[in-house]
């Protein structure tokens, strides 16, 4: 790629097609199925830079003039954006001679400018290619990982889906909890084979999904609401022909002996977009729902169950299986103490042990170790993937709170010892927040709380995950 055929490429991009297959063919666009949606996609983005720039200048609702282009001259990066807004992204672009011509700009530094700009957004064109195949790096070893953990926890996961089947068949609504990684999703797949007899229509509330190419983009514009995931739950039993609320309840109702809903992270939506969502699935006088969150909705009716971590013994035969699944030579078991170490950085979680296993078929312990320690791949994929939705959604002073029980090495405090915090009085509501989302085990005793830090969230924030992305 060069800037002569970046310049062609974006006015192919305008006429509706990407000529040069180079273009065409970026891992950034894969995601659009037709050439003209992939050339629309790559000129609104690079338009999208661009504009960003021109339209930081204060103008009274108008669009900008040719004539500003002189007041930007003391800021280079300005200048050369301006022009290319001018040369191509406007909505009818000007030649360079006109550029100079009406901005009374010498031609030559019109021209530089120019260039210089077109260098800018190659190199823009080439950070996106390269972010979208991180990106899809990070999806896939999720995605493999979440594979073999359903493969490898089969016993584990079977005996809790025979639990929930038990509470189905008394018709009650069952809460299904624990954090992203514990393994709901194998769960509820050994829920489906036993429950064969019955139609099982799975719902998601993150309006996202994994393409071919393993690369998460949005089904839709609009995010996922209470509305669509009745909608969602209609459609899935197949009923046509209804187009209220109330008409698609009394529709669904009327099915309940043949089907089970499985609604994955409705604690995902806004409040009172949850708290309209529990009262339509309170019309269903005999629910068989499940829902998976990462923390107890506080509904009386529903059974809850938590999804406990495995044991350390548990864990070692996860680890040892997969590192075995994917190693191409005989691998020596790890002895006690060499796990223990790794174990202390995951903890029992199903979907960070698959992924620890995997990684040690193909590298050293060390290594492995300062991987998880420095959040490395394709461990940051991992914290992000479990931690990042409910570390979005907690208060300041809960994550102010994680933060504090990371700096310690043991991260086990006392309530009372957190009380000198600066948090101060709020350390109980921060104490109760992060207990509910799972991210810390509260044990009671008669004078006070002790709280420990899940150790897998505990290796996250030593290594800085959240900072990073939030400084980028």
């Amino acid at each position: 790629m060069n800037i002569k055929d970046l310049s062609r490429a974006i006015r192919d991009a305008r006429n509706g097609c990407l000529r040069n297959p180079e273009f065409d063919s970026l891992y950034f666009l894969s995601a659009y199925a037709t050439p003209i949606k992939r050339a629309q996609a790559f000129f609104d983005e690079l338009a999208m830079f661009v504009q960003a720039y021109v339209g930081a200048q204060p103008r009274a609702n108008r669009p900008p003039r040719v004539s500003e282009l002189q007041q930007w001259q003391h800021d280079r990066r300005q200048l050369m954006l301006g022009v290319l807004y001018w040369n191509y992204f406007c909505a009818s672009p000007l030649k360079t001679r006109d550029i100079a011509e009406l901005s009374h700009i010498p031609i030559k530094k019109v021209r530089e400018a120019a260039r210089e700009g077109l260098k800018l957004l190659l190199n823009h064109v080439c950070e996106l290619e390269q972010e979208a195949r991180r990106n899809a790096a990070k999806a896939r070893a999720v995605a493999f990982a979440e594979r073999l953990a359903i493969i490898l926890l089969t016993g584990e996961q079977e005996r809790i889906a025979r639990k929930i089947e038990a509470h189905l068949e008394a018709k009650r609504l069952f809460i299904l909890s624990g954090l992203p990684g514990m393994a709901k999703g194998a769960i509820l797949t050994h829920l489906c084979a036993l429950i064969s007899s019955r139609h099982c229509v799975f719902i998601n509330v993150l309006a996202e999904q994994l393409d071919q190419y393993g690369r998460m983009h949005r089904l839709s514009d609009a995010a996922c609401t209470e509305v669509d995931i009745i909608r969602q739950m209609y459609e899935g039993l197949g009923l046509i022909g209804h187009t209220t609320i109330a008409d698609q309840l009394r529709a669904i109702e009327g099915q309940q002996d043949n089907f089970v809903l499985i609604i994955n992270r409705p604690d995902l939506l806004p409040p009172h977009e949850l708290h309209n969502l529990l009262s339509y699935l309170n019309h269903l006088t005999h629910p068989r729902i499940i829902l998976t969150t990462t923390h107890d909705l506080g509904i009386p009716s529903a059974e809850v169950l938590k999804v406990p971590e495995l044991t350390e013994e548990q864990s070692k035969a996860v680890v040892e299986q997969a590192r075995c699944r994917a190693s191409t030579s005989d691998c020596r078991p790890l002895s006690e103490e060499t796990f223990r170490a790794l174990y202390q950085l995951t903890g029992g979680v199903p979907l960070a042990l698959a992924m620890l296993g995997t990684y040690l078929a193909t590298h050293p312990i060390k290594q492995a170790r300062i991987a998880l320690k420095n959040a490395q791949p394709p461990f940051d994929a991992l914290y992000e993937y479990v931690f990042n939705p409910t570390w979005q959604q907690l208060s300041e002073n809960g994550r102010e709170l994680l933060r504090y029980l990371a700096t310690k090495r043991t991260a086990q405090l006392s309530e009372h010892q957190l009380s000198r915090r600066d948090l101060g009085a709020d350390v109980v509501k921060a104490i109760d927040e992060v207990g509910r989302y799972n991210l810390v085990k509260i044990e009671p005793t008669d004078e006070t709380r002790y709280v420990r830090l899940q150790p897998l969230l505990h290796t996250a924030l030593r290594s800085g995950i959240f900072e990073r992305r939030r400084a980028s």
